[in-house]
């Protein structure tokens, strides 16, 4: 490759559709130095989100379907917990089954990457197995960007003894972890902490003012944003709010759940909106929907939740919050560890723990001095360890070694 052609990048974003991912890869590109890298994209679903958060990043993009699991197979294996042997017999046809349906998407990874002289790929989303045999049988490095736990099975063993990664990126200590459980030697291991553009946060907190038109607001208003999926903690925030109402009697406050099902099949907004009119909670919880440009209302909170009820692998929506100054209430596992300082740059609670949650808020809303002195911690905390541009410089360092 001679000194001054542009590194050729394809980036792989498969998963179930629109969330942090996409968004993490889309600020990836917008802050990429062009003039040294030359980004593609290949996306393996449709939905209309992603295509215009990949628009918006100015890069040429590709579609298409890969295959995905059927849910019964999926339940079959939960079911096989228990019997080790038949699991691991089952699991084995499903996966040479799996490689034949596999091989229409990895065909089209070959063809783009032939024809644009792929330099290197980056699967957005971990191991990705057409993207690992397209670099294996191309000679060029592939890097697996791991923005979940690894989970420890026969099937990542094997990729990570013999598939060929050359980096596996970790978005937290947590996941990096997970990864050196799942035999990945240290040296393949790559700390690089997810980032946000403060200025274009608070930018963006002062635009587009009809959203925040729309929705009445209390004395006190607390938001959670996210893709509405179980391990949210939707449900743990809903009952917090029922004791905050029934026991406390904070009527004066609204709720907001910003966010909405990243699979359109999903029954967990249903469930949520019924639960709300069970509790005769509708009065006080909005349920806004899904929104490009959540930070104009991030900005009108008084606090922020993040009530996930398991490890969250980062916690984008913490940064995004502090950012912006918001005090933020996490859970104290995973990512969000990594990021707060409890009762320093945000407030660390037990997790599905609906009566702790409510028992900080009230306590922070009481205390206006701790809130005032988190959010100045919260914003030089952003500013000093995630940042946007450390984020991209650190990927692109990556590539820089790995290219040389």
């Amino acid at each position: 490759m001679s000194v001054n052609k542009k590194v050729e990048i394809l980036y792989l974003q498969q998963g179930p559709g629109f969330g942090g991912a996409v968004v993490s890869l889309c600020e990836l590109l917008d802050a990429l130095d062009r003039k040294k890298f030359h980004p593609i994209v290949l996306v393996s679903h449709k939905d209309v989100t992603t295509r215009e958060w990949l628009i918006k990043s100015g890069v040429f993009y590709y579609y298409a379907q890969e295959y995905k699991r059927p849910l019964w197979v999926k339940k079959t294996l939960e079911r096989l917990n228990n019997v080790r042997g038949f699991k691991k017999m089952f699991l084995i046809c499903v996966l040479f089954i799996e490689f034949f349906l596999r091989i229409p998407f990895f065909l089209k990874v070959l063809k783009i990457a032939v024809e644009n002289k792929i330099d290197l790929i980056h699967l957005n989303n971990g191991i990705q197995i057409e993207g690992i045999i397209a670099a294996k049988l191309l000679r060029i490095p592939c890097i697996s960007h791991n923005r979940d736990a690894m989970e420890k099975s026969l099937f990542s063993k094997w990729f990570v003894r013999y598939g060929g990664i050359r980096c596996f990126v970790a978005i937290s200590e947590f996941v990096r972890r997970s990864l050196l459980k799942s035999g990945v030697p240290s040296t393949r291991t790559r700390l690089v902490y997810n980032g946000v553009d403060v200025e274009k946060c608070r930018e963006k907190s002062e635009s587009n003012i009809n959203i925040i038109n729309k929705y009445s607001y209390g004395k006190y208003n607390i938001g959670l944003f996210g893709c509405l999926v179980d391990w949210k903690g939707h449900k743990v925030f809903i009952k917090a709010i029922d004791i905050l109402i029934r026991k406390e009697g904070m009527k004066e406050c609204k709720f907001f759940i910003v966010g909405d099902t990243p699979n359109k099949n999903s029954h967990l907004k249903k469930e949520l909106i019924s639960l709300v009119d069970k509790l005769n909670l509708s009065d006080y919880v909005i349920f806004t929907g899904y929104q490009s440009n959540v930070y104009p209302l991030m900005k009108k909170m008084d606090i922020v939740v993040h009530a996930s009820v398991r490890p969250e692998p980062f916690g984008r929506v913490i940064i995004e919050a502090m950012a912006l100054g918001k005090p933020v209430i996490a859970t104290d596992m995973g990512g969000p560890k990594e990021i707060i300082q409890n009762g320093i740059n945000g407030i660390l609670i037990s997790p599905n723990d609906p009566f702790n949650l409510a028992e900080v808020i009230v306590e922070l809303l009481k205390n206006k001095e701790k809130m005032n002195y988190i959010s100045e911690n919260a914003v030089k905390t952003v500013e000093k360890k995630f940042t946007l541009e450390k984020h991209v410089r650190e990927i692109e360092k990556i590539y820089e070694a790995l290219i040389k």
